[in-house]
């Protein structure tokens, strides 16, 4: 894991939100959309919400995969990170 991906990727809120929800259980973009609403969180578009999911997938804090009768879905990989400021090591659970 790259650490200066895995701090863009988590230096935003929505992001942040995106990840609590997928801790949950596996969505799709559709349905993390969804839930953010339920939460109160307003997305004006849903690409907002897929982009940012891209963002996680690329960091490698999420992974995407084919859900049989939704299309893509995504699923959160890890749950934890700490970064070693000293050294600037990244460890994931």
């Amino acid at each position: 894991m790259n650490i200066e991906k895995v701090t863009a990727a988590l230096d935003s809120r929505l992001r942040r939100d995106i990840m609590i929800i997928l801790a949950k259980e596996p969505k799709s973009v559709a349905e993390v959309t969804k839930e953010l609403a339920a939460l109160g969180r307003v997305v004006k578009y849903r690409e907002s919400v897929y982009r940012g999911l891209e963002k996680l997938v690329d960091a490698g804090l999420v992974d995407k995969y084919y859900y049989r009768q939704k299309g893509i879905g995504y699923k959160l990989v890890v749950k934890r990170i700490q970064i070693n400021l000293a050294d600037g090591t990244l460890e994931s659970e």
